[in-house]
């Protein structure tokens, strides 16, 4: 569903909701919002991307390094050492002060381990070489802008009046809860807006499992349970 198909719902949803209370602009503003909010908490645009490893720099600016980096992936950052990649654990600062001291003094080499401090890459140690591509980043990515009708979303690519991307078609009405618990809120109308707020909390949740399934592996003859079944009479 793009842009213009969002906000017709949305108004029809509210009916009430005129032009006078509430412009395109300041419904499109919050479906874009809405559609953030969304890929946040579902962490739902996953992307890999290199970048490049400079020998000695302790600090990597996630958001400049990698395309609309919103969060870090489950499957974190990963080095190349010059031949194969290797994992590298995830730690917070403070464990970095508790189990290595001197770190931030520490003589550079491959990096083992880094932490995130906002969206700064702090590996340990830092690498003892420039290398283009040295690191590979799991992430999630931050949806564009809608600022057309014809835009989407979840687009495929970078095309985003392009095609949509199905398998996540199914959070338009996420996003739409999204725009009405906002909107019911800016009209004073606390509790309607209670009733959205909860309603989009729980579509989220079952949106949760609904992306998260894979079918393939539930049926697999590889990975299927291999337990006796149980009747249910």
């Amino acid at each position: 569903m793009n842009l213009g198909n969002l906000r017709t719902l949305a108004r029809f949803y509210m009916s009430t909701l005129t032009t006078s209370k509430a412009s395109n602009t300041v419904i499109d503003l919050i479906l874009n919002e809405g559609t953030l909010d969304v890929a946040h908490r579902l962490g739902c645009l996953k992307a890999i991307q290199n970048f490049n490893a400079t020998a000695d720099t302790g600090e990597y600016r996630l958001s400049s390094v990698l395309t609309r980096y919103l969060d870090i992936g489950d499957e974190g950052i990963w080095w190349n050492d010059g031949t194969t990649w290797e994992e590298i654990e995830p730690k917070t600062i403070k464990a970095l002060d508790n189990f290595f001291p001197r770190w931030r003094d520490d003589d550079s080499g491959d990096p083992q381990r880094y932490a995130l401090h906002g969206d700064l890459f702090i590996p340990h140690p830092t690498p003892d070489t420039t290398l283009a591509n040295g690191f590979k980043a799991y992430f999630i990515q931050r949806p564009p802008t809608m600022t057309a009708d014809a835009h989407f979303p979840f687009p495929v690519g970078d095309t985003q009046a392009g095609t949509e991307r199905s398998d996540l078609a199914i959070l338009s009405d996420s996003i739409i809860l999204y725009c009405q618990w906002k909107v019911l809120y800016a009209l004073n109308k606390q509790v309607e807006a209670h009733e959205k707020h909860i309603a989009y909390f729980e579509d989220i949740e079952a949106k949760r499992r609904m992306i998260g399934l894979r079918r393939d592996i539930g049926h697999s003859d590889m990975t299927a349970f291999k337990g006796p079944r149980v009747s249910s009479e």
